[in-house]
């Protein structure tokens, strides 16, 4: 059933992101866009922040958030440290269980691949991407609770890569180029997701 659901949520996204790219070629920065702003704005906090007001004696999902962003470590990025602070409160209180039971909700909310008569529906776009990030939640959290003392996830791409092993992207390399240049390497070295595609 994992394996099913995996395959879903990767035809859903990749899906919805070739609609949103003038081009056929997949766009890893739209996917990390969508994650990223994900959890800067909403994610974690319908996730998990409820759960944490009681065992931190706070009134309110927003004051949760504020605990939050007010003790990340400074050596993750903002969103990663946003979702190992979570992570590691979520831990201190014992409630694995039921921050993972959020994340299967989520990623079950749709639970067929998207034909192209629904693809226009705000609302279901809206799902596919929600879905989508808890997927990768949910493979970090498992690599997080198992894994104390292995490296750091420091990037999206590498929680692509854990939760989509089948299917990897690279991040893109810092080059110090002229804009024009770096502009025709990302064209040239962009992932190509056409031949996953055709098994749907």
């Amino acid at each position: 059933m994992q394996h099913e659901i995996e395959d879903i949520i990767l035809h859903n996204i990749l899906t919805l992101e070739r609609q949103s790219v003038k081009n056929k070629r997949g766009n890893r920065n739209l996917l990390n866009k969508w994650f990223q702003d994900s959890i800067k704005s909403y994610f974690m906090q319908k996730a998990a922040a409820h759960l944490l007001m009681g065992p931190l004696n706070l009134n309110s999902i927003e004051e949760v958030n504020n605990y939050i962003h007010s003790n990340l470590s400074e050596k993750y990025p903002q969103y990663i440290g946003v979702i190992v602070k979570y992570f590691e409160v979520i831990r201190q209180f014992n409630i694995e269980k039921e921050f993972n039971r959020n994340l299967v909700i989520e990623m079950y909310s749709l639970e067929d691949c998207i034909n192209s008569e629904k693809r226009s529906d705000y609302n279901i776009n809206k799902k596919i991407r929600s879905s989508f990030v808890s997927y990768l939640l949910y493979n970090f959290f498992q690599y997080y609770i198992f894994n104390p003392n292995m490296k750091s996830i420091n990037d999206f791409f590498e929680i692509w890569n854990m939760s989509f092993p089948e299917n990897q992207i690279l991040a893109k390399r810092r080059r110090t180029q002229p804009q024009k240049k770096r502009v025709k390497i990302q064209q040239d070295d962009s992932f190509d997701y056409s031949e996953r595609s055709t098994e749907y």
